[in-house]
Parts: C-alpha cells; sequence; structure tokens
C-alpha cells in the first residue's frame, strides 16, 4: 500500500543572516540581558525576512542534495513571522525556487511548533503519493525592544526534503503529540506585529516536554536511554539543561544539538538547526527525537541511516563562523525599531 511506504529525510539545507549581536550590547543598552546561556544571536539584515531566508534555505537544500526543484510536489511553509497576514508565502516560495505549477502548496503558522507540524505533514504526505516534498521553518520573531522576552530573539531558516524509499538520511519511525491551553504565554493577536507574553503560566515547558518524551517512547517501544540524540525547540541556552537534566538525561544526548547559545532563539526553525547538526554526525542506526513546543508540543522519532552525500556536506560549523557582528543601534535600525517604514 503506498500509506506504507517508508518515509524519511532525504536532505537538508539552511541560511542564517551574516550579522550578530553579543550580548554585552543589550547589557550597555539595558544593563541587562535577559536570555540565559546566550552568548550572542543572529540578526537578520534590513531587507531580510523570513520568505527571503526560506527561499535560500530551500535552494541551498536542492542544491546540496542534487535535486532538481520540479521533482518537488509539495512546500510546507512554516513560520511566526510571515510579512503577510493573509498571502501564501510557499506560493512565493515556489516561484522563487522554481518548482513547476501544479505544486502543492501550504502554510503552517502562529505557533513556535509550527515547523515540526510541518515536518509530520509532510512525512504523511510522502507516505501517500509519489515525489517529494520540502519543509522550510524560517522565523525571525518579533517583540517591543523593551520587552525582556525579546531578547533570545533570532534569525534563521532551515529546509527538510522529505522522500520515501532507501535513499535516506533518517527514516521516520514514529511520532506523540500533545495539546494545551497556554493563556498568556507567547501570543499575538491579528493585526499585531509583536509578540506578547503576560507571564502567566497555565502550563511550562519542562512538564510539556516530559510528557513528549514519555508518550514517544511508549509508542515506539523504548526507554528513555535508548534515544541517542534530543533536538529540541529552545527558547534560550538553559532551559533545555534544567529540563532534560532532571530527567536523569546524559548530557551527550542534547549537548552537540544545542544551537541557541550562539544563535539566540529561531523559533520554528530552532529544532531543524539543532536536527541538522546531529544529521551531520553521518552516524547509522542512531535515534533522534525531534521535539516542537507550543500549545503543547510534537515529537517525532528518526533512525539515522548515514550517507555517502553527507561526507563533504559539513557546512554548519563553516556558515556559523561567517559572522558581522553590530552593536545595539545597529540592532534596533536592521529590525526596524527606529523606521518609519512599516511595510504597509
Amino acid at each position: 500500500m503506498k500509506g506504507d511506504r517508508m518515509a524519511g529525510i532525504i536532505g537538508y539545507g539552511f541560511y542564517l543572516p551574516k550579522y550578530r549581536i553579543k550580548a554585552e550590547e543589550y547589557i550597555k543598552a539595558w544593563g541587562i540581558f535577559n536570555a540565559p546561556n546566550v552568548i550572542e544571536k543572529s540578526v537578520p539584515a534590513y531587507d531580510e525576512d523570513s520568505i527571503t531566508m526560506g527561499v535560500e534555505a530551500a535552494r541551498n537544500g536542492l542544491k546540496w542534495f542534487n535535486i532538481p526543484s520540479k521533482d518537488i510536489s509539495a512546500i510546507f511553509f512554516a513560520s511566526t513571522s510571515s510579512p503577510y497576514n493573509e498571502k501564501l508565502s510557499s506560493a512565493t516560495i515556489a516561484y522563487a525556487i522554481g518548482s513547476t505549477p501544479n505544486t502543492f502548496t501550504t502554510d503552517i503558522t502562529d505557533t513556535p511548533r509550527a515547523g515540526v507540524n510541518a515536518l509530520f505533514s509532510a512525512i504523511d504526505y510522502v507516505k501517500a503519493r509519489e515525489g517529494y516534498a520540502i519543509i522550510i521553518a524560517s522565523d525571525a520573531p518579533f517583540a517591543n525592544p523593551d520587552a525582556v522576552y525579546e531578547h533570545p530573539f533570532g534569525a534563521g531558516a532551515a529546509a527538510f526534503i522529505v522522500g520515501s524509499g532507501n535513499n535516506l538520511l533518517a527514516r521516520f519511525e514514529s511520532s506523540f503529540c500533545i495539546t494545551k491551553e497556554t493563556l498568556g504565554e507567547r501570543f499575538r493577536r491579528n493585526g499585531e506585529k509583536f509578540i506578547r507574553d503576560l507571564g502567566l503560566r497555565t502550563i511550562s515547558y519542562e512538564p510539556v516536554i516530559t510528557e513528549l518524551l514519555n508518550g514517544l517512547t511508549k509508542n515506539i517501544n523504548c526507554s528513555i536511554e535508548e534515544i541517542n540524540y534530543i533536538a529540541i525547540q529552545q527558547p534560550d541556552g538553559r532551559s533545555i539543561y534544567n529540563t532534560l537534566k532532571k530527567q536523569g538525561i546524559h548530557t551527550d544526548v542534547y549537548k552537540d544539538g544545542i544551537v541557541a547559545d550562539k544563535l539566540g532563539d529561531l523559533g520554528v526553525a530552532s529544532p531543524f538547526f539543532s536536527m541538522i547538526k546531529f544529521l551531520e554526525k553521518n552516524e547509522k542506526r542512531k535515534r533522534i527525537a525531534m521535539i516542537g513546543y507550543g500549545s503543547g508540543g510534537i515529537a517525532i522519532s528518526f533512525i539515522t541511516e548515514g550517507s555517502k552525500k553527507l561526507l563533504l556536506k559539513r557546512l554548519f560549523e563553516k556558515d556559523t563562523d561567517n559572522k558581522i557582528y553590530i552593536n545595539y543601534v545597529q540592532y534596533l535600525k536592521q529590525k526596524r525599531f527606529l523606521s518609519s517604514f512599516k511595510g504597509e
């Protein structure tokens, strides 16, 4: 049956803005930097947004893994910071990367876990029909500059190409999802540009991650110890440590996937960048749990296959070293906090 087709990740790409701001620049301006364990973060250029970054990530993935854009039959775009409230950003990306007019396109938005949600949907899509799907998780979250929860917000885009058959980097194994009402936590009303957070928590990061891991291991009939790596949503550089250490999970399981310390909170793209770091280890038969958080959460497990295609593709560290540091005034300009242009 088509629905029984083995599916998984066959390629990936990413894009990071070259600009960075260090924690010390915030401290000079505000006397505080409220992003635990974040040393610096990525900053979009003045003319970059989640679509332009997503296009670059998609183009890189198709180029690095030699996949023609005409072979892509579906595009899933995930973001919490799309420049459009009503318009398919995925359609714009489809045109920019040269996919065919009959490509299925959809946007998945409104929560930091949208990226992993999109990945789950793409896997289901590929299991049911021929062709490749590409998931683009791209974000540059905005909040008022005088809000302390704005401090960790970074920017970046990752693209995963999903296919079926034997040529997989990582094979889909199972998933587990929970939905929770999270009143007062990280929301943005219609027509508002800036994220708000009331500091209220009806449910928090730690118990959700614990419940996701417990549910996932039950679904695949394994113990926590049988998960080799965890690629997880990272709102800052400390939450992941606090959460996983309390469960007795060894730091070797997640430390190499930490990206928030040098890139900040990448929103929907956060677990994708973490996953890329584990994929670039190019190991066989390793189980990776990929976790997205927001109004509950979703966890997907993969088994790595290893690939000759990855031997020369270890580009992550090289790319993250290609950076230009800016001061806080430059940061305000590039994020358009000082601009009279509202994009209308």
